[in-house]
């Protein structure tokens, strides 16, 4: 019995936390995609530098983001180039790419 209220309440509280399911007072779609970002994420992504528009490769605009990775080259393909770096894709990976890296002077990769 004690079980089953903890699942209830628990899942009461899960529901709780879902503001973003259509309730009156959420923030349209279209505006919400131009907003400004939270100050959370503006401190941790710092603005991009004027004239940073990304590469274009198979038809769409890729730019950085994230974190630095660690792969291992040989997990890698060269796919391209743009603003004169190689661009690479996961050697599994076939167009359109899931997401593309180019090689950080430290030996990291940029996603």
């Amino acid at each position: 019995m004690k079980r089953g209220i903890a699942v209830a309440a628990l899942a009461v509280l899960t529901l709780a936390g879902c503001s973003d399911v259509g309730l009156a007072g959420n923030v349209p779609l279209t505006d919400a995609m131009r907003a400004p970002p939270p100050p959370l994420v503006a401190q941790v992504h710092p603005p991009r530098e004027a004239g940073h528009a990304g590469v274009m490769l198979g038809g769409s605009r890729w730019v950085d983001s994230g974190l630095p990775l660690e792969i291992p080259a040989r997990d890698l393909r060269e796919v391209g180039a743009g603003h004169g770096h190689a661009l690479y894709a996961l050697r599994w990976d076939e167009p359109p790419f899931d997401r593309i890296y180019t090689r950080m002077p430290d030996g990291r990769w940029q996603g």
